[in-house]
């Protein structure tokens, strides 16, 4: 299942419609998903190496900063990744609203243009 268009789409007042694709988000949605994580995890191991000869009761401090620091990481990126594609879906629909209430301009002229050739061929007739 896709869950993006392979190309832009045309509008009705030929312009081109941008193309919002999910996939392109996916990677940094995935490094938002993951790289906290291999770094809490990756920090913890080398200061759990680094102290594995001593009590770690001590030491659950710097292992809470460690999952604080992680935590704070995570909704940072997360913040920041949700507003730039929020920010690029809101184009896409802002887009999508001006095509259709040009679309609909454009409906509303050709109606009236042919109401008045009708009006006109009536009239000669």
């Amino acid at each position: 299942m896709e869950c993006f268009r392979t190309t832009g789409m045309l509008l009705p007042n030929k312009t081109n419609l941008a193309q919002t694709s999910i996939r392109q988000h996916l990677i940094p949605l995935v490094l938002v998903a993951v790289l906290p994580i291999l770094l809490f995890a990756g920090g913890l191991i080398a200061y759990l190496a680094h102290e594995e000869s001593k009590d770690l009761a001590p030491n659950l401090k710097i292992i809470l900063m460690f999952a604080v620091f992680t935590s704070i990481l995570v909704m940072s990126l997360a913040i920041y990744l949700g507003r730039n594609i929020l920010n690029s879906f809101l184009k896409e629909s802002q887009t999508l609203a001006i095509s259709v209430e040009s679309a609909s301009l454009e409906k509303n002229r050709t109606e009236n243009t042919i109401r008045t050739l009708y009006e006109i061929s009536t009239s000669i007739a």
